[in-house]
């Protein structure tokens, strides 16, 4: 103070300034202190409410990392330019990269897509439907694959597009199986309707789920009703084969299988129908009934036509006046008629299989040398007279023709053979009537020359005395003549 020269009402002045001011100082200090220790508190327990929080999202980050590493599906995020900002590595690997750094530096449009238009297109789909979009792209190898996706566009708060987002996976296999599918259910529906068959299924309500062309056209033609799906199979048949129907189908409804034959009649057509009927089973259940059905009329026509045909022939083969054989490259017969079994009195059964010679049948020496010098030159015998033996005794004659045929693959041997015994029988009479005619033409013949001789002298004779006749006749007319000219003289003298 002293070498400030201050006085004693300054100095005591300043020591009351000094002091209010080192009082208020206090107070404020004091204030400061209690604020700032609030302060500090709350700051403290912001700061440890906000570690908490950045633990809590870095281990959020790292398990979304983990998440986003692990994950099988691609995910990746891209910008409207075409250029990748991020993917997890199951899209790197789908893409067929080696690292995320190396995808980031592909060209979206041009080295991904099959076409480069394709990526607005779906991109747009992508934003506006709800369904996942199914697309191509072209692994860094070249190789096409099919992506299943759902993405979506993150956009700033002016609304534009910063980011296109989406997940994906690799459905290839999936595609293939599907189009495998499809092109099986298209050769299936081709077989089906190119089928010469009927096909049809139904539900357990008989309502139909499919019909063939083949199928629709037959029930068309036999009931006049079109058929298509939902149709009430059971209410389109006539009253009268419903019945019949409704238990087959429900035969097959409760799992069992069924072939039956049956015949519709509409009118005075009938039609005959073969049906393989089986259920539709689905997770142990029978959810319908599959059919495959088969028009045979034609077949049941030409059956009965063929069963006509059989019994004509048997009757007329059986009825045959001739012998009919067919026997195999052995000699065995295989078929003969009845002309020839009664020929040699013994029953069909007993002839087949067995061989001439074990029937005893032979030709004589003669027949048998024209029969073999024939097959040797034609490979036939045609109207060739034979002699057969039977147990060393003849048995008959006749005209044989035989050739080589083919039934069934088989080489065989027809023989027909027509029985002129009789025919032998009244030659051998007429020669001996021939014979006795010629003896008794000569005999006559002798007894007419003489009787000739005889009459030729009488004749001579008489044209003698016809001689001696004439002469004396024309001697009698020159006298009758004279007596007429004499009369008439003599009346002219009167």
């Amino acid at each position: 103070r002293s070498s400030l020269t201050i006085t004693d009402y300054e100095f005591k002045d300043f020591l009351v300034n000094s002091s209010v001011a080192l009082i208020f100082l206090g107070i404020v200090s004091f204030n400061v202190y209690s604020i700032n220790k609030a302060a500090i508190e709350k700051a403290e327990s912001d700061i440890l409410l906000r570690k908490k929080s950045e633990e809590a999202l870095r281990e959020s980050e790292t398990k979304f990392r983990d998440l986003f590493e692990s994950m099988p599906n691609g995910f990746y995020r891209s910008t409207p330019e075409g250029y990748f900002v991020d993917a997890n590595p199951a899209f790197v690997k789908m893409l067929g990269y080696a690292s995320l750094e190396e995808l980031k530096k592909v060209y979206i449009p041009a080295d991904l897509y099959v076409h480069e238009s394709e990526r607005e297109e779906i991109t747009i789909s992508s934003e506006f439907s709800p369904e996942l979009v199914t697309f191509r792209l072209k692994r860094k190898d070249g190789q096409i694959i099919w992506i299943e996706e759902n993405a979506r566009f993150i956009k700033d708060d002016a609304g534009n597009i910063v980011f296109h987002e989406g997940i994906c996976r690799d459905v290839s296999d999936r595609k293939k199986a599907e189009d495998a599918l499809l092109e099986s259910e298209a050769d299936l529906k081709a077989i089906i309707e190119n089928s010469m068959d009927s096909i049809w299924s139904l539900n357990r309500n008989y309502e139909v789920k499919y019909v063939n062309n083949v199928f629709a056209g037959e029930f068309k033609s036999v009931f006049g009703i079109d058929l298509e799906k939902g149709t009430n199979l059971l209410e389109a048949l006539p009253e009268p084969i419903k019945q019949g129907w409704k238990e087959r189908y429900d035969r097959i409804l409760a799992n069992e299988s069924v072939v039956f034959e049956d015949v519709i009649e509409s009118g005075n057509n009938k039609t005959y129908v073969e049906v393989s009927g089986n259920p539709i089973v689905m997770d142990g259940q029978v959810t319908g009934a599959c059919f495959f059905g088969r028009n045979t009329t034609e077949k049941k026509l030409a059956e009965e036509e063929l069963r006509q045909s059989k019994e004509l022939f048997e009757t007329l083969f059986d009825s045959a006046p001739i012998d009919i054989s067919l026997t195999d490259p052995k000699g065995r017969y295989i078929l003969v008629n009845h002309t020839f079994a009664n020929k040699l009195d013994l029953p069909v059964e007993m002839i087949i299989g067995k061989t001439s010679e074990e029937l005893g049948i032979m030709m004589d020496k003669d027949s048998h040398d024209a029969y073999q010098r024939q097959i040797s030159e034609t490979g036939s015998v045609n109207n060739l007279e034979i002699t057969s033996i039977l147990n060393g005794r003849t048995l008959n004659y006749s005209y044989l023709n035989a050739s080589f045929v083919t039934i069934k693959g088989q080489k065989s041997f027809l023989c027909t053979s027509l029985e002129i015994t009789e025919k032998k029988k009244m030659e051998k009479e007429l020669e001996e009537y021939k014979n006795h005619l010629e003896r008794l033409v000569h005999e006559r013949t002798e007894e007419l020359v003489a009787a000739n001789e005889e009459l030729t002298a009488i004749n001579d004779e008489l044209f003698d005395k016809n001689q001696i006749i004439v002469k004396q006749k024309e001697e009698l007319e020159a006298t009758l003549e004279s007596l007429k000219s004499l009369q008439l003289k003599l009346i002219q003298s009167e």
